[in-house]
């Protein structure tokens, strides 16, 4: 404060001036509030049960200390039991949202401390439930009818000890013919004669239940219904790792005669069979000739020929000799090449499958054909003791193992992420010219490859393919030109450790009209699986890499829809497609009239893709159209559907 009738603004410290300080103190004495601070629910899902990280953040608000500097602690009663829990977190500071906590139910403290030191509470529950059904799996079951006229049978007599679930064990799980647990008995009787269906439902400790369908098979040994006895036959069709193949089809001839067809797991079952007669038992699949059927084949095959790496088991030679010719030769390599490139569709002198008795015993297992292979079982005078008939199932052509067995889908390789390039150089092409592609790889630890190669057959003529390195015109398919098709199988004995890019082949084309070449040609597996196998076995898949004259590279567009197979089709047919990367893809069936009938939606992988399309999912016979489209790419085919 100034006086000015004293102050001397050249004397500032003289009179006429006087200074305060006041001192104002805004005291915070209200501590943070907590958004919520409800008890939670959180669903354990994992395969072995292992302890879960739920989210256990909460979110607290203060009048004067900003929400990022308000300081959270936190600890943890395990099983909110109040005693000590070692090997667990269960104290820290900040937000609790990635420790882990086993299934039951727990509490967590949270304070939150803001900037003056005012401290609020926060505790509440967490559950961490078991939310997994257990995994049944049943076992069919025969039962002889007691002198009484009935007989009493047991819900846990039908539940495999391979039943599992996340969290329980086996022992401590309920079996029940329902999901009321207590219902673990069933009374069968004389009107229950033959195979009845029955639900064998399994329930973990924490309440999940789920079921599995077998049957029953009430047979009169003794005949105590009055009527001959009458017993099933069971059997069961495994490949060589015991893996059941689906969908075999099993005849019976004899006293009856009768088709039934094998189950998932491969199991079979001819039902009320009266005993004492004389059956034969014939298994039948000749379906997808190229399952499990690749160039690796080719090199195992052929190292067992030289004798440098034998085939080790009978019926892996018996999967070797494809013209069934009763040895393994290079014409069996010949022959399964043909269908791998699409030259043939099937083996012309062999089915697909091909059935070995499993009571069989190898004379001589690495000379299998030295005698007649039983690929029928007779049974003489059939009786209660009469065993089993199984059958070990071989896959013509796949020598390693890779054939799927059930659903037939597309084979689930462990493939390297790793690209094999074939590179070739990006160019333009003019309306009329003729011109060479030569196609380069490095072959480099490389024991072979395969693929399927498409040409815009409106943009390029095909004059001729020539072939270089250590390929051969055998190593490519011809056949489907027509279609804008070549494809490719080739290997060697021995994978170089160093190498340099050297051609494989070259194609002559002429250009139809312009445009660039990586618009106009890729490899896929439209046909022939696109993949290369390295020294070891690792697949990888194969792609058509375009250099440009700055020195860089780019693969070529790889988004196709084909035509479908078989074209036109009477009971089923495959439509197949690539993308060059994973994405949103539609199928979309429609009829002449513009009208949809059909429609397949998903998110797909980068890669090739088939879908099925069965006649009865389709109003009528006719022409149809079908169109995919992504995000970036669509395309239109037509296919027609006759009686």
């Amino acid at each position: 404060m100034i006086d000015w009738c004293q102050y001397d603004v050249n004397n500032p410290t003289g009179p006429g001036r006087w200074d305060h300080t006041q001192v104002i103190k805004v005291m915070d004495f209200s501590a943070p509030s907590f958004a919520a601070c409800d008890n939670l629910t959180f669903c354990n899902f994992k395969a072995d049960c292992s302890p879960l990280a739920p989210d256990l953040t909460v979110a607290a608000t203060d009048a004067c200390t900003p929400a990022n500097q308000i300081v959270y602690t936190w600890t943890v009663d395990l099983n909110d039991d109040g005693i000590a829990d070692p090997g667990f977190a269960t104290s820290g500071s900040g937000q609790n949202t990635t420790n882990n906590y086993p299934v039951g139910t727990h509490r967590i403290s949270y304070s939150a401390t803001d900037g003056c030191g005012n401290v609020s509470f926060c505790n509440f529950l967490f559950a961490i439930e078991d939310c997994k059904k257990p995994t049944p799996i049943c076992n069919g079951l025969n039962v002889a009818i007691m002198a009484s006229g009935m007989v009493p049978v047991d819900a846990d007599q039908f539940i495999a000890g391979s039943s599992n679930d996340n969290c329980s064990d086996f022992s401590d799980m309920s079996v029940s013919f329902s999901p009321d647990v207590t219902n673990t008995q069933l009374i069968f009787t004389c009107d229950d004669l033959g195979v009845n269906l029955v639900q064998i439902w399994l329930t973990d400790e924490a309440g999940n239940a789920d079921f599995c369908e077998t049957t029953v098979n009430i047979q009169d040994n003794m005949g105590a219904c009055g009527a001959a006895p009458l017993i099933a036959m069971n059997g069961q069709i495994s490949n060589e790792l015991n893996q059941g193949v689906e969908n075999v089809q099993v005849e019976l001839n004899g006293t009856i005669n009768s088709t039934t067809a094998t189950n998932n797991t491969g199991g079979y079952q001819f039902a009320n069979l009266p005993i004492g007669m004389d059956y034969t038992v014939t298994p039948v699949l000749d379906i997808s000739p190229l399952n499990g059927v690749t160039t690796y084949d080719l090199l195992l095959i052929n190292q067992h020929i030289l004798g440098s790496v034998p085939l080790d088991s009978p019926y892996k030679l018996i999967a070797a000799d494809a013209n069934r010719s009763g040895s393994v030769t290079v014409s069996d390599i010949v022959e399964i090449r043909k269908v791998i490139l699409h030259v043939l569709d099937e083996f012309p002198n062999n089915t697909s499958w091909r059935f070995v008795d499993a009571s069989y015993t190898f004379l001589n297992p690495a000379n299998p054909f030295a005698a007649a292979i039983p690929e029928v079982c007779n049974i003489n005078d059939l009786t209660t003791a009469s065993p089993n008939v199984n059958f070990v199932a071989v896959k013509v052509g796949d020598v390693n193992g890779t054939a799927v067995t059930n659903n037939f889908g597309e084979p689930n390789e462990d493939r390297n992420n790793l690209d094999f390039s074939i590179q070739t150089a990006d160019r333009a092409v003019k309306a009329g010219e003729t011109f060479t592609v030569d196609f380069n790889a490095n072959l480099a630890g490389m024991l072979g490859y395969q693929f399927t190669l498409n040409f815009d057959k409106t943009a390029l003529q095909f004059e001729k393919l020539t072939p270089a390195a250590s390929t051969t015109i055998e190593n490519y398919g011809l056949s489907r030109l027509a279609e804008g098709v070549v494809t490719a199988s080739w290997y060697q004995l021995a994978a170089p450790k160093n190498g340099e890019p050297a051609t494989q082949f070259s194609m002559t084309f002429t250009a139809l009209k312009d445009g660039m070449l990586s618009k106009l040609a890729n490899i896929n597996s439209s046909y022939t699986l696109a993949e290369s196998y390295e020294k070891g076995g690792t697949v990888r898949p194969v792609v058509l890499e375009f250099t440009l004259p700055n020195g860089t590279s780019v693969v070529g567009n790889q988004f196709e829809l084909y035509q479908n197979i078989p074209n036109p089709f009477a009971n089923e047919t495959v439509i197949r497609f690539h993308l060059p990367e994973a994405s949103k893809a539609t199928l979309t069936i429609f009829n002449m009239a513009g009208k949809v009938v059909k429609t397949v939606s998903g998110e797909f992988t980068k890669g090739f893709h088939e879908v099925l399309i069965e006649t009865g999912s389709l109003p009528s016979n006719g022409l149809y159209y079908y169109s995919l489209q992504t995000p970036g790419n669509t395309a239109t085919k037509k296919m027609t559907l006759l009686n």
